[in-house]
């Protein structure tokens, strides 16, 4: 943990996918109009997102990463901060029903069925990213236990994450209630930029294993 807390790495990704979703929020103004802690559940759920797509750069693809800490230090940082935050994603729509309990009017329950079942084009994007993720996290836990070496794995892994994060950033902006166009501008970009370095990785590596540079 001391080497992650001396790190320039550590702090700039902290930086970058913490105080920058934060800083649009405040400029913006949307965060207002609800009760405290609703707010504090969207603004948890703005912030994991952006540390997960952080995770396309906290990989062997990000060289000053691993030259700094080392690969198995980065795949640890990955592998810790990624479970948490794709656990906080997958409560998202319990976050999102929570409401439901104390005012009156819509049930839970009837709120989840009418949530999951109007057919528009975000609630689509959503259910598809949801079940994404939970077969990335389901995979990258039970990883070892599959029957699939690692080099296949790593295309699975690499191919869910793509899969979710093009839709759930699509889902943020088409539905998010704190979405605009900086926002939605900023997502693009970082998404784009890390799968860009997420395809970039995965070609390299079947180059030098195709060369057999790499076995």
């Amino acid at each position: 943990m001391r080497a992650y807390i001396k790190s320039k790495t550590f702090w700039l990704s902290l930086l970058l996918f913490t105080a920058v979703p934060l800083l649009i929020l405040w400029a913006g103004g949307t965060v207002s109009g609800r009760s405290s802690y609703m707010e504090t559940l969207s603004v948890l759920t703005i912030v994991a997102f952006f540390q997960l797509i952080g995770q396309f750069f906290q990989t062997r693809g990000n060289r000053y990463a691993v030259k700094e800490l080392t690969m198995n230090k980065v795949l640890k940082y990955h592998k810790c901060i990624g479970y948490i935050f794709v656990l906080i994603i997958l409560f998202h729509p319990i976050f999102v029903l929570i409401p439901r309990f104390t005012e009156a009017g819509i049930s839970p329950g009837d709120a989840f069925i009418t949530m999951i079942t109007t057919m528009n084009q975000g609630i689509i994007l959503g259910l598809i990213a949801w079940c994404t993720l939970l077969a990335l996290g389901v995979t990258a836990l039970f990883r070892k236990r599959l029957p699939m070496k690692y080099r296949r794995w790593r295309v699975l892994h690499g191919a869910l994450a793509i899969l979710f994060v093009g839709t759930a950033a699509w889902h943020a902006v088409n539905l998010g209630r704190h979405s605009t166009l900086v926002m939605a501008v900023v997502l693009s970009l970082l998404t784009a930029g890390g799968v860009a370095l997420l395809l970039k990785v995965h070609a390299t590596q079947k180059g030098l294993s195709e060369s057999g540079i790499e076995k």
